[in-house]
């Protein structure tokens, strides 16, 4: 970890010095400002790596461990995260009671089995579906990677309720709220059509630059047949839990049919 931060130091003490002695440069800080986020991306990833490598060593040298587990083979493992595709490599391990078989570091991360993606890459890819395209969205979720449309396809088609809120005491007053629903007709193999549905509730935008950032969001959705009233219900349900419906005095609803 210390040859990563003292490489960090001299790189941004080298791109400093370079901006400097190149003032006449056409983007200036832009190109500046580029730069420093690639590298920060590549540290975020490089911390990410080592992070794994160590918390791997530390499991492996503890005496619970050894008395607990037997030590198998070491498997390589990949995962999107925000900052890239990250690899490591972790242990296989035996329980010498149990027999059972498993990777602790996996379990002490709560990685699950399959999983290729984290979370919050998964929620970026939903998000960046709604307001732009699922192609759009597969490039903007990981620093680096494209993600394929199909594979944003089947995340959305996947996806349960997302963060739903617990019931407060005290209701949010707004007065306008904003909804975006979004459909995409998938034919099944033994015919018929599913649709996965996504609806996104919020109470406000930001213009960054050129990006919108949508404030206080909330997101619900799932692949339905037929009516989807059960959906609509829940964004209902939300809605007068969450805002005093009282004080509420519009709701706008954007909704159409995605066909990329």
């Amino acid at each position: 970890m210390e040859t990563i931060l003292t490489e960090s130091n001299e790189f941004v003490i080298r791109l400093v010095g370079s901006y400097l002695k190149n003032l006449e440069n056409e983007r200036g800080l832009s190109d500046f400002t580029d730069d420093l986020q690639r590298h920060f991306m590549e540290l975020g990833k490089q911390t990410i790596e080592f992070m794994m490598a160590y918390a791997e060593e530390i499991i492996f040298r503890l005496p619970d461990r050894k008395t607990n587990y037997t030590s198998l083979e070491i498997d390589d493992r990949k995962l999107l995260t925000i900052f890239g595709k990250v690899e490591f490599k972790r242990r296989y391990y035996k329980n010498k009671e149990t027999k059972a078989k498993t990777y602790l570091l996996d379990e002490y991360f709560r990685l699950e089995k399959k999983e290729r993606m984290l979370s919050n890459v998964e929620e970026k890819l939903v998000e960046e579906a709604i307001v732009t395209t699922y192609e759009h969205a597969g490039e903007l979720a990981v620093y680096g990677e494209k993600i394929t449309r199909q594979t944003v396809k089947n995340k959305i088609k996947n996806t349960k309720v997302i963060d739903f809120p617990k019931n407060s005491d005290e209701k949010k007053k707004v007065k306008v709220l904003y909804i975006i629903a979004d459909e995409d007709h998938v034919a099944l193999q033994k015919g018929g059509i599913e649709e996965p549905r996504f609806v996104m509730v919020y109470e406000n935008f930001a213009k960054i630059g050129k990006r919108v950032k949508l404030l206080e969001k909330k997101h619900f959705g799932g692949l339905y047949k037929g009516r989807i009233d059960d959906l609509w219900e829940e964004v209902a349900t939300y809605i007068d839990d969450t805002y005093d419906t009282e004080y509420l005095e519009r709701v706008y609803i954007w909704r159409w049919s995605k066909l990329d």
